[in-house]
């Protein structure tokens, strides 16, 4: 299965959007919630949610390629329609289209 970079861009976001007011939410807290979305998404229905491979680290799986797409999220928030959301790459990212 192939990762769709977009998809795992949009299911950072969601989960950016839903925990971001959480004060203890960081890259961790992000790892796990996406891995648990994929992870229950493909037990009820067959497939991941983004398609992403995840890696073991020491505090949570990761999936492999987050921080490239986390950094495409950056340097295309001029054209992407989004409110503040805290990405946990330590400051809260506003954006607006």
């Amino acid at each position: 299965m192939t990762a769709e970079p977009e998809r795992l861009c949009e299911l950072a976001l969601l989960v950016a959007e839903l925990c971001g007011d959480d004060p203890t939410y960081g890259a961790t807290r992000l790892n796990k919630a996406l891995f648990l979305s994929d992870h229950l998404h493909y037990k009820r229905h067959g497939a991941a949610i983004s398609g992403a491979t995840y890696e073991r680290l020491p505090r949570a799986p990761a999936p492999r390629g987050i921080l490239a797409a986390l950094d495409w999220v950056y340097d295309n928030r001029a054209t992407l329609d989004i409110a503040a959301v805290n990405l946990s790459l330590g400051t809260t990212q506003t954006y607006t289209s």
